[in-house]
């Protein structure tokens, strides 16, 4: 293992974020054996040969040029680091599988000169991906007397996800099943966003008060704080039909606009903390149901708008819900 020092410059060698994986594991069986060029054989000569996965890729090596090294360099650096991590084994060629189109380690395309191919994939490691993915791992075996040999490396999932795959037209890519494959929009919009975020979730309670012959309809809104991060700049908008007049919960400021009800809290709402955020009378409604919609927004969240209706029966026996969730703007 180079240096963490090595004077190319990145700290290559240098784990920085590890959990337990496949891909370790599988790494760490090679390269610690007591006989590691026996265990790459094994992968090809047993039955059934080792099929490729989500966390191990084959590429014979032995007739590869520098042109075709940087792309696949590229796409496994950036492919494993926004997935799993995985493991890419440069002198092992791989084949479809005939009875489920997979691909199998075959037989052995050995690189060259396995030296080289490490320095050169240390090279190309920075201009690769952006960002770097760190704590990458190249161990090198020869197999036969001349030097032919293997090229064993280890690709971390990384903390600091999504990476470009510079070399490889730039794209975002990930790995799944025995490819790797452009990321979706979607997949994206989650590598992007926070991995610990706050979610807010809203509930409505509507009662029906009665005193007399007067009777009115309360609707109380609370919002929770289900996620694993803390919520800060939370701002509500709530929608209503029919529309009455709305009560300001100490910790809340309402906006200036009336109608739909704006409200601001004014303090961070923690995970697992729940509270009062809305209250709405209607006098003798005339209507046969109650709609809302509730838009919520706040700093690194998703926003989500919640739409909630209640009968005027449901109404009368105090009837509570969490309505229907939607994306507000994907």
């Amino acid at each position: 293992m180079d240096s963490p020092h090595d004077k190319k410059g990145l700290t290559m060698s240098l784990v920085t974020f590890e959990r337990p994986s496949a891909a370790r594991e599988f790494f760490l069986k090679i390269t610690k054996a007591s006989d590691p060029v026996a265990e790459l054989r094994k992968l090809v000569s047993e039955t059934p040969a080792m099929f490729e996965t989500e966390w191990l890729d084959f590429k014979g090596a032995e007739k590869i040029s520098d042109k075709e090294i940087r792309p696949i360099w590229s796409k496994a650096l950036a492919g494993f680091g926004n997935t799993q991590g995985g493991v890419l084994i440069w002198g092992i060629d791989a084949r479809k599988d005939k009875t489920n189109g997979i691909d199998a380690a075959s037989g052995f395309s050995l690189v060259l000169n396995p030296a080289s191919l490490k320095s050169r994939l240390n090279e190309l490691h920075a201009q690769s991906t952006d960002p770097p993915v760190l704590g990458v791992e190249i161990e090198v075996y020869s197999a036969v007397s001349s030097g032919e040999g293997f090229v064993v490396c280890f690709i971390p999932e990384s903390p600091f996800r999504p990476h470009r795959a510079e070399q490889a037209d730039r794209q975002y890519v990930i790995r799944a099943g025995d490819d790797f494959v452009t990321a979706s929009v979607s997949l994206l919009r989650s590598l992007f966003f926070p991995q610990s975020r706050c979610r807010l979730v809203p509930t409505l309670q509507a009662e029906r008060e009665e005193k007399g012959d007067y009777w009115k309809v309360v609707v109380t809104g609370q919002i929770a704080n289900s996620g694993a991060a803390t919520a800060f700049d939370t701002y509500v908008i709530v929608h209503s039909e029919p529309d009455g007049l709305t009560h300001e919960y100490e910790g809340w400021k309402t906006g200036p606009v009336l109608r739909p009800w704006h409200g601001q809290a004014l303090h961070p709402i923690h995970p697992g903390l729940s509270e009062h955020f809305y209250r709405l009378t209607v006098s003798k409604p005339r209507v046969t149901e109650f709609k809302f919609r509730v838009q919520i927004f706040a700093k690194d969240a998703e926003p989500f708008e919640w739409v909630f209706s209640f009968s005027q029966e449901e109404a009368k026996y105090g009837t509570q819900r969490k309505g229907m969730q939607r994306s507000l703007f994907f």
